[in-house]
């Protein structure tokens, strides 16, 4: 019947998608990364800027860093999701479903990323608990990474064939990403390293997060799931564990920070 075949599912993906992915991934990925960064810097400069003028700086001023910094990486990585997602729009069927995902594992891995930095500052300060500082400023980088892969699972899961891969990759990725960028925002303090931290380093990041999520989500999308498993997974367990760990994720890391910065 007509109005049967009216609400049938859409098509799966045809085999060209990987060639239009692997053509315009990488780029767009890297373009949205350093320019939302820098658009997330801007917002925090401006927030420093009101609190000096209030008087408030002395007291203030680390926790807005700390929050510049991640506002920085939450707006990178959400705009380079939405580039994303203009490159596959056409591909993956639950489009909204990855922007929701990506922009809430990005608020998670924002704060997680600045609390690396914050470790990484802890270290340059302290001769004490260095090991352990180390750890989790590298943990704090992988859980940010692990988390935005692990939301934006939850998209992929009915659309393609084995997405739980998207997880390992997404991980991988931007854990090289997200330390590529902070490294550019270490060689801030150096005014011979200006340049190379605030621009070559991101797009770095950029490039090489996308070059893997690209290759990644091309493999996906030759690799439609069926019918009866696009229609079957129901299972709900998957999205209470990942809100709970998006909970647990937040929190620890807010109070990472407020505690690394209070003293």
């Amino acid at each position: 019947m007509i109005g049967e075949e009216s609400l049938a599912e859409p098509q799966a993906p045809t085999q060209t998608a990987p060639v239009h992915v692997r053509r315009k991934w990488i780029p767009i990925t890297a373009a949205a990364w350093v320019v939302g960064g820098a658009i997330g810097s801007a917002f925090g400069s401006v927030l420093f800027v009101l609190l000096s003028y209030a008087g408030m700086s002395a007291v203030l001023g680390d926790l807005a860093n700390a929050f510049a910094e991640a506002l920085a990486f939450g707006l990178a990585g959400a705009a380079a999701a939405l580039g994303q997602w203009l490159v596959f729009r056409r591909t993956l069927w639950h489009a909204r479903g990855w922007l929701l995902a990506s922009a809430l594992g990005w608020m998670v891995a924002g704060v997680l990323a600045s609390l690396a930095y914050e470790l990484f500052l802890y270290l340059t300060r302290s001769g004490s608990l260095r090991f352990c500082a180390a750890i989790g400023m590298i943990g704090s980088i992988v859980s940010a990474a692990m988390m935005v892969g692990a939301l934006q699972w939850l998209a992929l899961r009915r659309g393609f064939g084995k997405p739980d891969r998207w997880i390992s990759a997404s991980t991988v990725a931007w854990s090289l990403g997200i330390a590529l960028t902070l490294l550019g925002s270490v060689t801030v303090s150096l005014s011979e390293g200006c340049f190379v931290g605030m621009v070559v380093f991101p797009i770095a990041g950029g490039l090489v997060a996308g070059a893997i999520t690209g290759e990644a989500f091309a493999r996906l999308a030759g690799r439609p799931a069926s019918a009866h498993v696009a229609a079957g997974d129901r299972n709900r367990r998957p999205v209470l564990v990942l809100a709970m760990v998006w909970v647990g994720l937040l929190v620890a890391g807010l109070w990472s920070i407020w505690s690394l910065r209070a003293p």
